[in-house]
């Protein structure tokens, strides 16, 4: 006599090697018939006719603003279903930093019989000009294990934050539009706004507009600098005492910004 065994098949990688079956004898009745004295069984090898899984990675956008409340959602994906949780991997790089300009990316798991799993990326907004060049995040599996499964081939996907500062330009301000000769110094101040810049700012400075002569009527005023990390940078205009009598009505002395230099900063209009 005879009975049938069939192997059912599904879409699910069961495990790195064949899965095993065995069929015993339960019970024997009819015909004063019985199990032979040795415990009667057959042991039938079932061999998975799927692959290992492989893994991908995909994103649901490329680009988010520094300022957004939204996310980009980053999925990983099984080319079929596996026996046993996968944890994948993720590693970030590229020019933007990971906990200061987005928020730390987790692994992404992959739950045993499922085919996809998912992470977010999250921009983290700041008061830094970073320019009009979107920074980078090249967000990639690092490392694959569990259910059998392996990366498909080299997988990431390329992220860009859009910075919401803009470019930064500079304005002029004095601490004094008029000063008595041989009594201290005016300071001037050029400033980019509240937000810092990645970058040193030089802005150049005239004083032959007035009617006052740069070097002899006031000290020849430095160029100002603006270092990295900081908002505003200053110089000193200084009135050279004489004993001359100058005229009679007050000399003017006229600074200007001439030049401005260091990344993508320029001159807020015309400043003086």
């Amino acid at each position: 006599a005879t009975t049938t065994f069939n192997p059912t098949s599904d879409d699910l990688y069961d495990a790195a090697s064949a899965e095993t079956a065995t069929i015993d004898i339960t019970n024997v009745s009819g015909g004063g018939a019985s199990e032979h004295s040795t415990a009667q069984q057959v042991s039938i090898t079932l061999t998975d006719n799927d692959s290992p899984p492989t893994v991908t990675l995909t994103a649901s956008s490329s680009t988010l603003d520094e300022n957004s409340n939204d996310s980009i959602t980053i999925t990983s994906t099984l080319s079929i279903a596996t026996y046993e949780d996968v944890l994948i991997g993720i590693t970030p790089s590229g020019t933007a930093t990971e906990g200061s300009d987005y928020q730390t990316i987790s692994d992404i798991t992959v739950s045993a019989g499922t085919t996809t799993g998912t992470t977010s990326f999250s921009t983290s907004d700041d008061c830094i000009l970073e320019g009009d060049t979107d920074e980078t995040a090249n967000v990639a599996i690092s490392s694959v294990a569990g259910g059998g499964a392996s990366e498909s081939g080299s997988q990431s996907v390329a992220l860009a934050i859009d910075d919401d500062e803009g470019n930064p330009v500079v304005t002029l301000a004095s601490s004094a539009s008029s000063i008595t000769e041989g009594d201290g110094s005016i300071t001037l101040t050029a400033s980019i706004g509240l937000c810092e810049y990645t970058e040193d700012i030089t802005v150049g400075l005239d004083g032959t507009g007035g009617t006052a002569t740069e070097g002899t009527d006031f000290n020849t005023v430095a160029d100002i600098t603006i270092s990295t990390g900081n908002t505003t940078g200053t110089a000193t205009l200084t009135p050279i005492a004489d004993s001359l009598y100058d005229a009679s009505s007050s000399e003017t002395a006229v600074i200007a910004i001439s030049s401005v230099s260091g990344g993508t900063a320029s001159e807020s209009g015309t400043q003086s």
